[in-house]
């Protein structure tokens, strides 16, 4: 079933006249509404598809719950506007997963909308904490530049850490997940 719905409309000596056209030429709309309307400009790109017509969008669930999502996220906070809050940040690079013979190396830098002479270096807490027995094998305090700088938190046994850094007021804090596994010895590995 198709709903065309005029494209434009003409005002002239008091009395108006609607068309299927603006000058000749369709504004293509979605069959029910004129494009102008069923897209804001420069959004044509974010465009959202659904097999129903228009007049029953408004009681179609998937597109319901799509714009629930869009109005809702319109209040969220993004990192940008988070970063833009606190004048640093940390920036962390470390593997995911060590063996109980490596040391766990990171690389820990502080970033920033300041320059290295306005904000040189920030003082920061690195902890490890063992999710399986609660300890915490390292609790530091760090001075952290702006320019990435090698951590080494030493051998640790097997088990899953949660890594956390943080500072004063000024800073946004960062956590991470990192595994040590257990080097199996040569028999098992022969065996298996």
């Amino acid at each position: 079933m198709d709903q065309p719905t005029p494209q434009s409309v003409r005002v002239q000596d008091g009395s108006t006249e609607s068309f299927w056209d603006l000058e000749g030429r369709g504004l293509t709309g979605d069959g029910t509404v004129p494009g102008i309307s069923a897209h804001l400009d420069g959004t044509e790109d974010a465009r959202v598809f659904t097999p129903q017509l228009h007049s029953r969008l408004q009681a179609e669930g998937a597109m319901l719950h799509h714009v629930r999502g869009l109005l809702g996220s319109l209040d969220q906070p993004s990192p940008k506007d988070l970063r833009s809050a606190a004048p640093v940040w940390f920036s962390y690079r470390g593997e995911d997963v060590y063996l109980t013979d490596d040391r766990v190396t990171v690389e820990l830098s502080a970033e920033s909308h300041f320059s290295e002479s306005q904000l040189p270096v920030v003082e920061a807490t690195v902890v490890l904490h063992n999710r399986s027995t609660g300890q915490t094998p390292v609790r530091r305090t760090v001075t952290v530049a702006q320019q990435r700088q090698t951590l080494d938190l030493g051998t640790l046994p097997a088990g899953t850490y949660e890594m956390h850094v943080s500072g004063d007021e000024r800073t946004v804090p960062l956590s991470d997940v990192l595994v040590v596994a257990e080097v199996p010895d040569e028999q098992e590995q022969e065996s298996g």
